[in-house]
């Protein structure tokens, strides 16, 4: 699209807080975000997360200002201008992202973006417009008098005298001691003890690790399902977390599922989590609840997805509620590590999550637990609590028919008896679910929405906090403007002034290298003092000022370096440049450099016209040799076996290639392709003898040689003329007289030897996704493939010159 690059560094480094951005821009931000995570099962969250921080740090410092900023993270250097302190203030920037140090197994880690295809964001589109049609309807009914008054009145003929249609009832007293017991296929197990109590009788007592009660075949719930619990709790203190109830997972599932809990201080909470931290409802009380006496909790959801549709209750009356997190989308349904369903029991008194070490344990008593598979009106949670009930309320109602009354009691008739409206609503709803967990996404940055504090780091320890800084730049760079915001936002304004004196530097030299080889600073990831110092440093200071005053334009400047008299130059060498200038520092002749891998397998695929040129999409799998990621399996369940994409996915451009960075792809490996672990900002460049192997024996190349062949067959007529197309199409040039001869004597002795063995042509000729031409001869058509594969390894097919 053009996109100037001033403009494509904001995105990368602050789209989510341009106003009101868009996919693009929020895609953007996933520059960021490319770091390692952890998995590990007992991994200290803070301590990760604080790494992810400093390799953003590193990334942004080495990729925008060619600046080695990591050597301040622990402590000072006598001879650097970058202090710690300063290293913190510029931590600062990235210290905001909403995300936890502990990852999911499998999968992207929040915060993420949902990404529809066309088709599917239309139908997302019309859901929408239909959901808000069918709950303005609701509300319009609900606010009919008329309506209130014959639902009141059916009410009262009625008589209910407590909430119905609990899928749960666990009045702990009637529960004898053998029906709660160890065995996992019991309905209800565990090892709680049941004992008396002064107030309340006989009631559930944990204290400990193993003490809690599981639930077979219960509280299962998808997002768009209305459901209600409420229990009677006696916490005995305050922890750091007490699950009082919830099917929550662990790490594995990236959390999914719900729970009811006691935060740190006592708050009581409702989390329905498809994943945290990105896509999750959250909430909590305002006040918290008391320590060693009885409280009635309980919660009222209906099925919206949004914090609007939860009601929290303290002693049967509705409390004012905080929201943490409103942006839950998909399912909260268990899931097991293989990403399938699973009837998770429904746990009370402590957290599935032990892998993370949030073991959400309960100290105290429970009794009289109640799970409803639908919303409760306030009267019926008041009625659970023992401070109402409808009964009350009709009576009242009859003496002095107020609207509060009356109120009450409609809410309760419609969530026992919900109208057509409501019903047709759960069903848009849950189509637009199961549209949205089929949606891809990728991984984005997104501010927290409580700032906070950065701290220096007694020798970079995550746990040696010291003194707290404020977001800022190194002062020996350019100093940060107090009109500049102090957020990312701020700091892509500030890499992008005029007068820094990196950024346009730093971009001309990556330009540059791209076409050379090599840049006019030989150290890209370091244009300070502890790095080379430019070859050309008034060429350098024009290009970097040329690119500024046209508006950051790539293209513009690209044009200009590939149209000059120094890059059109002859790559050859003579004796006295070669004794004068070995490395072509003077730029006294054309740059000469071997391609980088992605090139040379796309390089093979353009000249047997297999390429795929399609933008965009997923990643994909190309041919590599089996068992490389059986022996990576450890921890994963959805990367257990490779299996290679089929059709044109198969040789889509190298820049698609699924990247795992425990087993990165062998063929690209050979040519020097980084793992991604960290930035890189210039790859080694080595010639060793696995590289001809692997153009030679690669099924990749094998294929692309034998599509070559019979790309020159079906075209030309003698031997002659088909090697020299076919080295034209490899190297882009024709060959001299001396390898023409020598390819010519190679196909001569070849096509004997498959002729004394057709069936070794025949299988060469197989190796590939698709059958060779049946319309050629497959003795010719091996010979030809071979002397393809062989002009693969003349330096012309992966050198530059």
């Amino acid at each position: 699209e053009h996109i100037p690059y001033d403009q494509f560094l904001t995105w990368q480094l602050a789209g989510d807080l341009l106003p009101d951005p868009s996919r693009e821009q929020l895609v953007a931000t996933g520059f960021n975000r490319n770091h390692k995570t952890t998995a590990e099962g007992g991994a200290v969250d803070e301590e990760y997360r604080t790494e992810y921080v400093h390799d953003r740090v590193a990334t942004t410092a080495t990729t925008f200002m060619g600046l080695t900023m990591e050597c301040a993270r622990c402590h000072d250097h006598k001879y650097d201008p970058v202090s710690q302190e300063e290293y913190y203030r510029f931590f600062a920037f990235f210290n905001q992202v909403d995300e936890l140090g502990l990852t999911g197994d499998d999968g992207n880690a929040g915060p993420n973006l949902l990404l529809p295809a066309p088709e599917t964001e239309l139908k997302l589109k019309a859901i929408r417009q239909q959901l808000r049609e069918k709950e303005s309807a609701l509300v319009l009914s609900n606010n009919e008098l008329a309506e209130q008054q014959a639902f009141i009145k059916q009410l009262k003929i009625q008589s209910p005298s407590a909430p119905k249609q609990a899928g749960v009832h666990l009045p702990f007293d009637l529960i004898a001691d053998e029906k709660i017991d160890r065995y996992a296929y019991s309905r209800v197990s565990g090892e709680a003890a049941i004992v008396e109590d002064t107030e309340r009788g006989t009631v559930l007592e944990l204290d400990g690790e193993y003490e809690f009660i599981n639930v077979r075949d219960q509280g299962l719930f998808e997002q768009f399902q209305p459901f209600s619990a409420s229990i009677w709790i006696r916490p005995q203190g305050r922890s750091s977390s007490q699950t009082i109830m919830g099917n929550s997972a662990q790490k594995g599932t990236f959390w999914r599922g719900w729970d009811f809990a006691l935060d740190s201080l006592n708050h009581l909470s409702l989390r329905l989590i498809h994943a945290l931290p990105h896509d999750v409802l959250a909430v909590r009380t305002a006040v918290a609840v008391p320590t060693g006496s009885w409280t009635h909790v309980a919660f009222s959801y209906d099925g919206s997805g949004r914090a609007a549709g939860v009601e929290l209750y303290v002693n049967g009356k509705p409390t004012e509620k905080v929201i943490i997190y409103d942006r839950l989308q998909r399912s909260i349904y268990p899931i097991a590590f293989s990403k399938e369903r699973t009837k998770t029991p429904l746990r009370l008194g402590k957290s599935y999550r032990a892998f993370t070490g949030e073991y959400g344990i309960f100290s105290g008593r429970l009794d009289e637990f109640h799970l409803f598979a639908r919303a409760l009106s306030g009267l019926e949670v008041a009625e659970l609590a023992g401070t109402s009930s409808v009964k009350t309320v009709l009576e009242q109602y009859q003496k002095e028919p107020e609207l509060v009354l009356g109120r009450a009691l409609l809410t309760t008739w419609q969530v026992q008896h919900p109208p057509p409206e409501q019903l047709e609503l759960t069903a848009l709803r849950q189509q637009q679910q199961e549209l949205l967990d089929t949606v891809p996404e990728t991984m984005i940055m997104q501010e927290v929405a409580v700032p906070r504090a950065t701290f220096i780091l007694h020798r970079g320890n995550y746990n040696e906090p010291t003194r707290e800084v404020q977001a800022g730049t190194p002062a020996a760079v350019l100093p940060f403007a107090d009109t500049l915001e102090p957020n990312r936002l701020g700091l892509a304004k500030w890499l992008l002034q005029p007068d820094h004196p990196l950024t346009s530097r730093v971009l001309a030299n990556r330009i540059w290298q791209q076409f050379f080889g090599r840049g006019l600073v030989d150290t890209p990831h370091d244009l300070g003092l502890q790095g080379s110092l430019p070859i050309h440093p008034q060429l350098l200071d024009w290009l970097a000022a040329h690119l500024m005053g046209n508006g950051w334009n790539i293209q513009e400047l690209q044009k200009q370096i590939v149209l000059s008299a120094t890059y059109r130059q002859s790559s050859k060498m003579n004796a006295a440049l070669t004794e004068k200038d070995p490395d072509n520092r003077l730029l006294a002749r054309g740059p000469s450099y071997r391609l980088p891998a992605e090139m040379i397998r796309d390089n093979a695929l353009a000249a047997a016209d297999l390429l795929e040129y399609r933008v965009g999409g997923p990643s994909v799998k190309p041919v590599q040799p089996p068992g490389l990621w059986q022996e990576k399996t450890s921890s994963t369940h959805l990367l257990r076996k490779y299996e290679p994409d089929a059709g044109s996915n198969r040789y889509r451009r190298s820049l698609y290639t699924f990247i795992r960075r425990t087993s990165p792809h062998p063929a690209m490996t050979a040519f020097d392709v980084p793992n991604r672990s960290v930035c890189t900002a210039q790859r080694p460049r080595t010639n060793t003898p696995m590289q001809a192997l692997v153009l030679l024996n690669d099924p990749e190349f094998v294929e692309a040689s034998r599509y070559v062949a019979q790309r020159v067959m079906s075209v030309e007529a003698t031997v002659e003329a088909r090697i020299e197309q076919a080295f034209r199409l490899l190297t882009g040039k024709r060959p001299d007289d001396h390898q023409l001869s020598v390819l010519l004597e190679l196909y001569d002795t070849e096509k004997e030897r498959f002729a004394a063995d057709p069936a070794s042509a025949t299988r060469y000729i197989a190796i590939g996704q698709f059958p060779p031409d049946a319309s050629l001869e497959p003795i010719e058509l091996g010979t030809m493939t071979l002397v393809a594969n062989t002009i693969m390894n003349f330096d012309d097919f992966y050198m530059k010159r």
